[in-house]
């Protein structure tokens, strides 16, 4: 037995068949022809089962969203790196706004890396703890000169204090907690305990006079990728060799970097590098332009007992280079292949280099 139709299929396919037969197209009252008993019964194409997706339709329209994926990717990765460099860019510049301010009311840029004193053998506070209060975070400047600490106290060093945002480049995925992304520039080569050269200095402030070469081409910020705590990581973790003073140092590391296969660490730190922010140690605070930006070759540090022995350079995950703050409050974005001289030229401040000309 057939199921008759539903009354509103019915009137449908009458209204079409009453339209044939209407001998004009206007409004008025349809005829509607008598419809057969077979016509009623009869089922609906739109009731008909809906043909669904074949296995190829669905791999075509999956290859074509992969396609649209792979290529809308970069540009978001692309997109995201741009406004990261653009806040790491942003942090160097408030660190040179506070530096300048901190000479403004000192008459002097702030201390660097003290390492071993000849007279009490402690470190220093570093220059980042010493600008706080000039970066507008008063609870942690209030923390650090409430804390009873001199300003050569190896105390810094374990003072439970995080760092300030502003030194936590958004590159770095380990720059957080007590960690600092930047580092102040002292000179090419480290010759302690003589002047490398930088403006940052082994307890010696120096004045805007001194920067002789110019302000505008004397690199005073840049920034170098976190340690980790294995020791093994090649961009991050420098080599620890036995050297004892740093003329043997230098030589060592250099020898080391050309070895076949390369030379792996000989110890690891008590702190990875960077990890301590308020403490002088050049471990944490200090960097060299002895090697470009991102340099395929490895950072070195002298025996643990001797960590202010220690070649630092410039180092960060931004694709084309690392971000320098120049003495007049630039910030420049220098490439990995920059003029090798023209680097080491912008590392110091009165050498009267006529080769460094700052971008």
């Amino acid at each position: 037995m057939m199921t008759p139709l539903p009354l509103a299929l019915v009137l449908r396919q009458a209204l079409i068949l009453g339209l044939g037969a209407t001998s004009h197209a206007c409004v008025g009252v349809l005829a509607l022809r008598p419809l057969a008993p077979a016509l009623l019964l009869a089922p609906s194409p739109s009731f008909s089962a809906r043909r669904a997706f074949s296995l190829v339709e669905l791999l075509t329209v999956l290859a074509i969203f992969s396609i649209l994926l792979a290529l809308l990717l970069p540009a978001v990765q692309a997109a995201r790196e741009s406004a990261r460099r653009a806040s790491c860019a942003n942090n160097i510049k408030q660190l040179g706004l506070a530096i300048q301010n901190f000479e403004s009311a000192h008459g002097h840029f702030p201390r660097a890396a003290c390492g071993l004193s000849s007279v009490t053998g402690d470190w220093c506070l570093s220059p980042a703890g010493q600008l706080v209060g000039y970066l507008d975070d008063r609870p942690r400047a209030d923390a650090i000169s409430g804390a009873g600490h001199s300003l050569r106290d190896s105390d810094w060093d374990r003072l439970p204090i995080d760092a300030p945002p502003v030194l936590h480049c958004p590159s770095d995925s380990l720059a957080a907690g007590r960690a600092a992304s930047y580092r102040f520039c002292r000179g090419v080569l480290p010759l302690w305990p003589q002047d490398a050269g930088g403006v940052f200095q082994r307890f010696q402030p120096h004045r805007p006079s001194d920067v002789t070469d110019g302000l505008s081409q004397t690199a005073f910020v840049s920034e170098r990728l976190i340690g980790t705590t294995a020791g093994d990581n090649r961009w991050r973790d420098p080599l620890v060799l036995s050297s004892v003073d740093s003329t043997a140092l230098t030589a060592d590391c250099a020898a080391a970097n050309q070895l076949d296969p390369p030379a792996t660490p000989s110890a690891v730190l008590q702190s990875p590098v960077g990890s301590r922010w308020l403490s002088g140690d050049r471990l944490h605070v200090s960097y060299y332009h002895a090697f470009p930006p991102n340099s395929a070759w490895r950072d070195c540090t002298g025996r643990p007992s001797m960590s202010g022995l220690s070649l630092m350079s410039a180092r960060s995950f931004h694709p084309a280079g690392v971000q320098v703050g120049f003495g007049d409050g630039r910030t420049v974005l220098v490439s990995n292949q920059v003029d090798l001289a023209v680097w080491r030229a912008w590392a110091t401040r009165s050498q009267g280099e006529t080769a460094a000309t700052a971008p």
